[in-house]
């Protein structure tokens, strides 16, 4: 509806012209003679159809470039929240986890770049997403890995110089691992309503 009411102004333009051509030429008759009137009629229906051309493809060049960058902004919001889960279940895949710092920094860069994505575009190429119930919820989803998967990071800088450390370590791995497969499955279904959402704004 959006894209269909950009060509409204040419298309009363054109209307604008052709009542013009109507009132000067058949209604007060300013040129009487066959021959002149063709003519001032052709004339006028030429520039004013020009314009009309023009205008139209002004604006079909516009909406081109923004759809061009719609998807580019797509492609890369797709990548960042593909990303998420594919680095955590190689992390889940591992018997033990040697870097938990590096993994919650990566996952705390990730969520900034999509953050910060949605939130330039949020007026103009995907108006109204950044408060969008999808958005929101994509939010609170990610920030729940980060804080379980921070959680995590930190029971293990703790249990460092503990005697029990490998127990421990164990038995915080699979907790983890039990968190992230609970949040993951939310994630999967959040982002495929988050997708639909970005897909609506053509």
């Amino acid at each position: 509806m959006r894209k269909i009411m950009k060509y409204v102004l040419p298309i009363l333009f054109l209307l604008a012209v052709a009542g013009i051509i109507w009132v000067v030429f058949f209604v007060f008759d300013f040129v009487v003679e066959p021959e002149k009137r063709i003519t001032g009629i052709v004339t006028i229906l030429g520039l004013g159809f020009g314009v009309f051309q023009f205008w139209i493809a002004e604006i079909n060049i516009r909406l081109r470039r923004i759809s061009e960058l719609k998807q580019n902004e797509y492609h890369q919001i797709f990548l960042i929240v593909e990303s998420i889960p594919d680095l955590l279940n190689v992390e889940m895949m591992k018997e033990q986890i040697n870097n938990p710092h590096g993994l919650v920094s990566t996952l705390m860069n990730q969520f900034n770049r999509l953050s910060s994505i949605i939130r330039v575009n949020k007026d103009f190429l995907f108006p109204g997403i950044f408060d969008s119930k999808e958005s929101q919820e994509m939010k609170e989803v990610l920030e729940e890995i980060i804080r379980r998967t921070d959680k995590f990071k930190q029971s293990m800088e703790k249990d460092n110089a503990s005697t029990m450390e490998n127990t421990v370590e164990k038995v915080e791995l699979i907790n983890w691992h039990n968190d992230m497969k609970e949040s993951l499955e939310t994630y999967h279904s959040v982002k495929h309503a988050f997708y639909k959402k970005l897909r609506s704004y053509k």
